[in-house]
């Protein structure tokens, strides 16, 4: 968590000093029905706003528990070891290689299809 008080901000000066005011947990510890609500959340976000091979979301549960979408980022941060998706990659096992290639491959393949089509 960063930041102190009720309602803590993720600022750019805790991002310079991370390793002491952020924690990157793999999963956060929610039950199954709210992962599958977050989910839902996203997919539809995603959807509708035609994103393609990457994006970030950030997502906030209202006082109900029920989670709302803040904003989506479609071209997010992409330095190891800095950006909060590589970070967030990174807790989940996935090397920054890996994420890349992730990336890149859905592109490459619409590439080689474009050039098909030709």
């Amino acid at each position: 968590m960063a930041g102190s008080g009720a309602h803590p901000v993720y600022a750019f000066e805790d991002k310079l000093d991370w390793s002491t005011k952020i924690r990157y947990d793999r999963r956060a510890p929610l039950d199954a029905s709210l992962r599958a609500a977050i989910d839902d959340v996203v997919c539809g976000a995603w959807r509708a706003l035609g994103c393609r091979d990457v994006a970030r979301f950030d997502v906030r549960c209202d006082r109900d528990g029920q989670p709302c979408f803040i904003e989506a980022n479609p071209l997010p941060g992409m330095t190891a070891g800095w950006s909060d998706l590589c970070m967030i990659a990174e807790a989940e096992g996935l090397s920054y290689d890996a994420l890349i290639g992730r990336i890149m491959a859905p592109a490459l393949r619409r590439l080689v299809q474009a050039r098909a089509a030709r």
